[in-house]
């Protein structure tokens, strides 16, 4: 079994899908977590932190039904 990294190997332009796609098959759940939290904190925006929040509450309840 491999164990997930850290790291993205990024050899060439990319789009932000094509890097989320990435990110999700190199990177373990924690580096996913750590890189959303990172990316929250750069933002330096409450709307942007609540856009999240909002989307991650629908998808739980999504899941949950």
């Amino acid at each position: 079994m491999t164990t997930k990294k850290e790291k993205v190997m990024l050899r060439q332009e990319v789009t932000l899908d094509s890097l989320a796609y990435s990110i999700a098959d190199d990177c373990s759940h924690e580096a996913v977590l750590k890189f959303i939290k990172t990316l929250d904190g750069l933002m330096e925006d409450y709307d942007f932190t609540k856009k999240l929040r909002d989307y991650f509450i629908k998808e739980i309840e999504e899941e949950d039904a």
